[in-house]
């Protein structure tokens, strides 16, 4: 699972705030109920994008092949295997939307404004600069913050946020 955020520089002042908004986006999808309706209209969406796809290069279909069948999937879903979603399971979507915790995240953080100081290290091939280290403690305190609290608390925090989970498209 992967989150992609792009920032300004002014966001870039403020990585924490922008951490307690998708830890506080996590807990609202993980206190409210597992959606029906959104599981199909995503399963709808999916299907098209599979129809309509344009055609890749033989070599990379059939790679893309040989994995689904390393994957144990069954022969009706060679093709469309890694495209689509199948079936709602709300019992596997709750337990992977529980894993996504402060605890199991990993952070990269790209940007031109790192100086030397901030990344120490030097990538072997091309010399890029880069540095590793542990999240700031108060940001960790803050994004586990975001993510407590019982499912009303969550539609509340979130709400106040301006977030919410999509509506069914009409």
């Amino acid at each position: 699972f992967e989150v992609g955020i792009i920032l300004t520089e002014k966001g870039e002042a403020h990585v924490q705030a922008v951490g307690e908004y998708v830890f506080t986006y996590l807990r609202l999808m993980q206190q409210l109920p597992v959606s029906e309706e959104l599981f199909a209209e995503t399963k709808d969406i999916d299907e098209m994008n599979f129809r309509f796809r344009s055609l890749g290069n033989p070599v990379s279909v059939v790679s893309s092949l040989s994995h689904a069948l390393q994957d144990g999937l069954p022969v009706e879903q060679m093709l469309s295997g890694s495209a689509k979603v199948w079936e709602l399971d709300k019992s596997q979507i709750q337990e992977v939307a529980d894993m996504l915790i402060c605890a199991r995240l990993r952070l990269c953080w790209i940007s031109k404004s790192f100086t030397e100081e901030d990344c120490p290290d030097t990538e072997r091939w091309y010399g890029t600069r880069w540095g590793a280290g542990a999240l700031p403690e108060d940001w960790h305190r803050a994004w586990e913050a975001a993510r407590g609290g019982p499912a009303a608390e969550a539609a509340a925090a979130g709400a106040k946020m301006g977030m919410a989970l999509p509506l069914r498209n009409p």
